[in-house]
């Protein structure tokens, strides 16, 4: 679901960066992506989207075939 949130990331080894968001959605599979869609047409919402899936590999079927198709 959505929480309110801040981050901070180390921009090019220099100082910090501190960024704040309205939303923050974990996981931007089809449901976390509409979400942010809908939450960011506000131009007043500042919504960040996390993913941390796997990498797609040109070789994975599990990632390459649709789970329809046999």
């Amino acid at each position: 679901m959505a929480c309110s949130g801040e981050t901070s990331t180390d921009a090019q080894g220099g100082g910090q960066m501190t960024e704040t968001f309205d939303f923050v959605i974990i996981g931007g599979g089809s449901a976390g992506s509409c979400l942010g869609n809908r939450l960011s047409s506000d131009r007043g919402n500042r919504v960040l989207v996390l993913e941390a899936g796997r990498s797609d590999y040109p070789w994975d079927i599990f990632i390459q075939m649709p789970a329809a198709l046999p």
